[in-house]
């Protein structure tokens, strides 16, 4: 069962439900399980949750003649869908999903986006 590790900055938006999507350069298949975690490897390291892959699609990230350009399954999005898309990726709005991605990866950044369901939380999930 494959960990992802999220930045604290994400953690209450993902341990929350809020945000159920992350972009990674691994494919996940529908229906794997993931553990949900941020500080992973290091004593901090706290479970967020429980995941179900729902769907991974290829995306990149990257900007065209300096414009923003999100392209999923070969669709490029609007700049409405754009917004959505990074709102959805726990960003406040377009720029700042940018900014990130300019910031940790070099464009343009060919990866899968995978969504996923929280598995409902019993004494097993929880501890």
């Amino acid at each position: 069962m494959p960990a992802v590790n999220f930045y604290p900055r994400f953690a209450d938006q993902v341990e929350s439900g809020q945000k159920r999507q992350t972009i990674r350069l691994r494919q996940f298949h529908p229906g794997a399980t993931l553990h949900l975690l941020t500080g992973q490897r290091t004593a901090w390291c706290q479970r967020l949750g429980v995941g179900t892959v729902t769907r991974c699609r290829p995306v990149v990230v990257d900007f065209y003649n300096y414009v923003p350009r999100i392209v999923i399954d070969d669709v490029a999005l609007s700049v409405k869908q754009m917004e959505a898309f990074a709102r959805a990726d726990g960003f406040p709005d377009l720029d700042s999903f940018m900014d990130f991605f300019s910031d940790h990866y070099e464009l343009p950044l060919a990866a899968w986006v995978t969504e996923w369901d929280l598995a409902e939380q019993t004494e097993e999930t929880a501890a």
